[in-house]
């Protein structure tokens, strides 16, 4: 007959609680802060001929699908705005 010892596990360290009222700073250069300029800045390249990936990398965009995005809203407020 076999038996199994088991073993404990230590706790877990639990996280520092958080100051209240406090939070993390932002970057200097936010997304809602100067999305519209990013967007026109954007939809300018997008005429000019670059591809999405070059948008993203210029602009600052994550990834080519968010230029995209980007470049889609600036024609959508470009046409609201006639």
């Amino acid at each position: 007959m076999s038996t199994t010892t088991k073993t404990k596990k230590a706790p877990k360290a639990k996280a520092a609680p958080k100051a209240k009222g406090t939070k993390t700073p932002k970057a200097a250069t936010s997304p809602k802060g100067n999305r519209h300029e990013k967007r026109e800045k954007a939809l300018a390249l997008r005429k000019a001929g670059k591809t999405f990936k070059e948008i993203a990398k210029a602009c600052g965009y994550a990834n080519p699908g968010a230029a995209h995005n980007g470049v889609k809203r600036a024609q959508e407020a470009a046409e609201n705005a006639k």
